[in-house]
């Protein structure tokens, strides 16, 4: 495999085990206390996605060298190393190994500690976000960076509680699972079209003009614009329709719910993989 497609996959990957590790970790401050068969899954799987991200993280930047050199001898090439190191990039992998130690942090605690911990967890993964990428080139850099954090976190916790979620349907009690993914999905209503308004606003100021949008960063664009469309309504058909099924002890309705909520899973690693790889390797000019 080429160096730039061992770059795409690391930092898709990556992508993936950091909102993991920071959305899991909310998700299990927020209802910690209301679990009882899923809690020790659910804190494996936190611990395993920040451990993993951490690693992930690591030889992403690593691999930078041999990027820059364009051949694998890069990697061993301590002016080059020293060359990413120096970079912005370094500054975001600082603070999100910060992120993800904080989110492995929170999994000691509970309570009021714990949801600290894990906000402070995601908010420094949502703000890492802000370091790197096109937006950091724009005269309204500070704004992007807003909306981009925004954007970011959100996308986080959504994320990151699917797989908790999950076990929580198949783990727990009937009247235990509706209750949490009831509470879930009211906060969840109310904050994911956040990630529209935050998208578009980016999208706005990034591309020069509307046919842009012909070019392969806006193809890209385009194609996150469908699948968080259909996000939406799986999310939808999860907060009325299957959700209700499962506190209502419905036969089949947890098999149902977390079939949905693996559907999210699967287009949301979609869309982070589209991310990775727009970001990376195409410009919004």
């Amino acid at each position: 495999m080429s160096v730039d497609g061992v770059v795409a996959v690391l930092r898709v990957a990556c992508f993936i085990a950091l909102l993991q590790a920071a959305g899991g970790a909310v998700f299990r401050g927020a209802f910690g206390g209301a679990l009882q068969a899923s809690v020790a899954r659910i804190h494996r799987f936190i611990a395993a996605s920040a451990i993993s991200a951490i690693l992930l993280l690591i030889a992403g930047d690593w691999v930078e060298g041999a990027r820059l050199a364009d051949d694998w001898s890069g990697l061993f090439d301590a002016r080059l190393q020293r060359m990413v190191w120096a970079s912005v990039s370094s500054l975001a992998l600082v603070v999100r190994v910060a992120a993800l130690l904080s989110s492995l942090g929170s999994l000691q605690f509970s309570g009021s500690r714990a949801i600290g911990l894990a906000t402070a967890g995601i908010v420094l993964t949502a703000a890492s976000f802000s370091f790197v990428g096109h937006t950091t080139m724009h005269d309204a850099y500070v704004l992007l960076g807003l909306l981009l954090g925004v954007h970011a976190l959100i996308v986080a916790a959504w994320f990151g509680s699917l797989v908790p979620l999950g076990m929580v349907a198949s783990s727990e009690p009937a009247m235990i699972a509706g209750r949490i993914i009831r509470d879930y999905s009211s906060v969840a209503a109310w904050v994911a079209p956040f990630i529209a308004v935050a998208g578009v606003g980016i999208a706005l100021a990034l591309l020069p003009t509307f046919g842009s949008l012909t070019t392969p960063y806006g193809r890209f664009l385009l194609a996150k614009i469908g699948a968080f469309a259909v996000l939406t309504g799986l999310a939808a058909a999860n907060k009325w329709r299957f959700g209700p099924a499962v506190a209502n002890r419905r036969p089949g309705a947890a098999r149902r719910f977390v079939q949905c909520v693996t559907a999210e899973y699967l287009l949301i690693c979609g869309v982070l993989a589209i991310t990775a790889v727009m970001t990376e390797f195409f410009s919004p000019d």
